[in-house]
């Protein structure tokens, strides 16, 4: 019986590993839209004020 939780718990532990790299992934992509968005931002905003 001791086994079979110690097997368990390895499974709960590499399960929970995968989970957080895979939440990883989703931060670091959402972080490279949020740069991109800004960027374009300023770049439309020092266009506007050398139209003016």
């Amino acid at each position: 019986m001791d086994d079979l939780v110690g097997v368990d718990l390895l499974n709960h532990t590499l399960i929970r590993k995968k989970l957080s790299e895979k939440q990883s992934t989703t931060t670091a992509t959402t972080t490279t839209t949020t740069t991109a968005t800004t960027t374009t931002t300023t770049t439309t905003a020092t266009t506007t004020i050398q139209q003016g």
